[in-house]
């Protein structure tokens, strides 16, 4: 963000609320290293992609809500986990 400004920029003006900063603190215990960050990395995924398909269904606003579009994905994740038998994606058994 900064290079692309071309000047120091913090995130949390603009980009990234600490809504979304203690959401995924929050779930970080949730989580081993490696899975954490693919989910980290598919939870923006996911955001960007359920934003655009509201933003065409809806009149929206400019920000998206990412720590509510990535607490949808870790419904689904943990529900995923509870339903199967083996305990892959998450540390809850």
């Amino acid at each position: 963000m900064s290079f692309k400004n071309k000047s120091v920029t913090n995130p949390f003006e603009n980009y990234f609320g600490i809504g979304d900063l203690i959401f995924y603190l929050a779930v970080t215990p949730f989580f081993v290293f490696n899975n954490y960050i693919l989910y980290f990395i598919f939870s923006l995924v996911f955001s960007i992609v359920l934003y655009y398909i509201f933003k065409k269904m809806y009149k929206s606003n400019a920000t998206i809500p990412l720590a509510g579009y990535a607490s949808l994905l870790l419904t689904a994740i943990i529900a995923i986990d509870l339903l199967t038998d083996n305990y892959n994606l998450t540390l809850i058994r």
